[in-house]
């Protein structure tokens, strides 16, 4: 599996355009920053660092986006490049592919999510609240690399179709914006429903016995397991 990993990053590496995906985690605390700089001091806009700290834009929109793309290039381009019949002459079974590239766009979530940490903390310093503590920092960091794989999970349904849609693009591009925003617009409603709706409960709740932090849970756990499965049965007929 290690090896098949590093194979994995050896080819990413090559996609310059992933670098450039990447950098886009320090968008969102650059622009609070600029914003904040630019009021007086007596403002009550992100008065502290905890209300500067807002990771719903990245969180919602940015690394989703991030890891449909990824999800695309690792998955799409066995079919472009046809080395798919390599793949399977080797052989590498359903399930070590799949979980292989799952690793891999993991990896790059958590990374993706550190990154923006980072950037906030950079700009909250910048712009010198008296809040930050060790404790704050550990905190955030926490919900970071939470998020990261969360979001991960909960983008499950977006990559079974990318799996099962194998070179199409539109489709994959299309559904991940439709299950983004009804996340995102029927937060409340899809609440243990909605993976993604879910995440957002358990990344904020986590330390609290809270009933929608339970079931919240079980709903990434049951659909992450749902969807892998699905995406290693699809594999599997595709390759019969």
């Amino acid at each position: 599996m290690l090896s098949y990993l590093q194979v994995e990053f050896i080819k990413l590496k090559r996609k310059k355009v992933l670098f450039w995906a990447m950098l886009t985690a320090i968008a969102p605390p650059l622009i609070n920053m600029i914003h904040r700089l630019s009021l007086p001091k007596a403002s009550l806009v992100n008065k502290t660092f905890a209300e500067f700290c807002k990771f719903d834009f990245t969180q919602w929109f940015l690394l989703p986006c991030v890891l449909t793309m990824l999800a695309l290039m690792i998955f799409c381009t066995e079919h472009e490049n046809r080395t798919m019949r390599q793949l399977r002459i080797i052989p590498i079974g359903g399930v070590r592919y799949v979980f292989g590239k799952l690793i891999t766009i993991l990896i790059f979530s958590v990374v993706y999510m550190v990154i923006s940490w980072a950037a906030t903390l950079l700009s909250g310093l910048i712009i010198g609240y008296d809040d930050i503590s060790i404790a704050v920092i550990t905190k955030y960091l926490r919900i970071c690399i939470t998020a990261g794989g969360l979001i991960m999970a909960a983008m499950m349904p977006v990559f079974l179709l990318i799996v099962a849609a194998k070179k199409d693009y539109i489709l994959s591009t299309c559904a991940m914006l439709i299950y983004n925003i009804s996340g995102v617009m029927f937060a409340g409603a899809l609440r243990g429903i909605h993976p993604l709706a879910s995440s957002n409960i358990i990344i904020w709740y986590s330390g609290s016995a809270n009933r929608n932090v339970i079931i919240s849970s079980l709903n990434i756990i049951l659909s992450f397991v749902i969807f892998v499965s699905l995406s290693i049965y699809v594999l599997k007929q595709q390759e019969g």
